[in-house]
C-alpha cells in the first residue's frame, strides 16, 4: 500500500482514526482489510472506489481523490578498477 497523504488538489489528508474535522464511518472494525489501521493519513480505497481517496484535513473540503506516488527510484553505482602492468625489457650487448 502506498504512502500518499495529499489529494489531487494538494490538500493534506485527515487521519483515518480521527473524527475531526470530518466525522465518518470508516473504522478498522467495519473495514478490517481497508488499510485504514495504524493511525495514518494515507490515501486509501477501503470500499473499492475508482481511485484512492481521503478525507481532507481542511474543514471546507470533505474529501477528494488522490494520485498514487511513483515508486522510489534506486540508483546503483558500481566502480570497476582495473590494473595494468607494464613490462620493460632491457637488452644489453
Amino acid at each position: 500500500r502506498g504512502c500518499q497523504s495529499r489529494t489531487r488538489g494538494g490538500r493534506l489528508c485527515q487521519r483515518w482514526d480521527m473524527q475531526s474535522p470530518h466525522t465518518h464511518t470508516f473504522t478498522v472494525s467495519k473495514f478490517p482489510d481497508g488499510g485504514i489501521d495504524g493511525g495514518h493519513n494515507f490515501c486509501r480505497n477501503p470500499e473499492g472506489d475508482i481511485a484512492i481517496w481521503c478525507y481532507t484535513a481542511e474543514p471546507s473540503k470533505r474529501w477528494n481523490f488522490c494520485d498514487p506516488l511513483p515508486p522510489p527510484t534506486t540508483t546503483v553505482t558500481s566502480t570497476l578498477t582495473t590494473a595494468t602492468s607494464t613490462t620493460n625489457t632491457v637488452t644489453t650487448t
